[in-house]
């Protein structure tokens, strides 16, 4: 829309283009009209809070804290992989009393990313606005990245990469753009290039097979124990979505595991309702595995006295809930069996005392 109004096409008329702009105003109106129209018509909804009630549910109970501290993160994973580094930097923020960290640690590892991220981009848009053209196309950038960043901190959340996809388009192009007016004489396009050399370094860094594979071996280990005891309906409790055998099933999706209908349930997800609600939804998936036959077993990491660093636990995280509420909770169920070592699962009893506390959280 905003391009309509600025580009000039051939000594295009202001009067043209502004008549050319309130046209695709118009029809992109419609169209947002007509799909949320048909999405309404289709779940049939008839009343004003039933359509409330659809829009808010459609933030998948995501619910973060501290959202204007998580973009300055969230930004820059979009270009440089920045991955569990960031658990280093909350457990600074909340002062993390299970895992310190110090900041020799933070500024080697991640500190000094943000601050790149933040003169390249400042750097991209010296280069445009030397010139009509480029001003025009950094004006459409903005115009683009600011609601970006506003509704990703005041609506959604801003720690997810796909939250800024809509707004890759136009910074790759203002890139282009610049690339062919930078002159390695000038030292903001210095800026710009010990950027993106130390972005593809870093990336390939991550994606490396032998990096993937110190990543791998304690999940598969693990599955491996689970797979000797695993039958059908039955449920394993992890940590939380963090976990590696999580990472390990959603990479390998047709590896060896893949084929095996694993149920796992991630006991506590940081930065979502859920998060509040982890007895009940316990209750829920155990009793309803033992309705259908099947076990349930629980990571032993959730009866640990305190977490292990490797875990990417960050105590203060979650407000109000803290390792001492989440462990203790688990340490009340009697235990039958356990496979895997002391990285393993154990599995909760099938007996009246059990029972009882999980349906006293239903």
């Amino acid at each position: 829309v905003i391009f309509a109004f600025l580009w000039e096409d051939g000594g295009s008329l202001r009067g043209d283009r502004l008549r050319l702009t309130a046209q695709i105003s118009a029809w992109t109106v419609c169209a947002a009209a007509l799909a949320f129209g048909l999405a309404i018509l289709c779940n049939r909804f008839d009343s004003l809070a039933q359509i409330d009630r659809w829009v808010r549910q459609s933030s998948h109970q995501w619910s973060q804290t501290h959202r204007l501290v998580r973009l300055t993160t969230g930004l820059p994973r979009s270009l440089i992989a920045i991955q569990e580094q960031s658990i280093a930097l909350k457990r600074i923020y909340f002062h993390d009393p299970y895992a310190p960290v110090s900041w020799t640690h933070v500024l080697v590892t991640v500190a000094w990313k943000p601050p790149l991220f933040a003169l390249a981009m400042a750097a991209l848009g010296w280069i445009l606005a030397r010139t009509a053209d480029g001003r025009r196309l950094l004006i459409g950038i903005l115009c683009c990245w600011i609601p970006l960043i506003v509704f990703s901190v005041m609506v959604f959340e801003p720690g997810s990469i796909s939250r800024f996809l809509p707004g890759y388009a136009l910074l790759f192009a203002g890139l282009g753009y610049a690339a062919k007016k930078i002159s390695w004489k000038d030292p903001v396009v210095w800026t710009l290039g010990v950027f993106f050399a130390a972005m593809i370094a870093v990336n390939i860094s991550t994606v490396t097979p032998a990096a993937a594979e110190a990543r791998s071996q304690n999940a598969v280990k693990r599955l491996k124990a689970l797979h000797q005891v695993w039958k059908p309906n039955t449920v394993a409790v992890l940590l939380s979505y963090r976990d590696g055998i999580f990472t390990y099933l959603y990479v390998n999706q047709f590896g060896p595991f893949g084929r095996i209908p694993f149920h796992f349930l991630d006991a506590i997800e940081p930065g979502t309702l859920r998060e509040y609600q982890f007895r009940q939804d316990f209750s829920a998936a155990s009793l309803n595995a033992w309705q259908h036959g099947g076990d349930v077993w629980i990571s032993k990491r959730l009866v640990a006295t305190r977490p292990l660093p490797q875990w990417d636990w960050v105590e203060g995280d979650i407000p109000g809930i803290g390792w001492k509420d989440l462990s203790g909770y688990y340490r009340k169920f009697q235990i039958d069996a356990n496979v895997g070592g002391p990285d393993g699962f154990l599995r909760i009893a099938e007996d009246k005392s059990n029972r009882l506390l999980l349906l006293a959280r239903k």
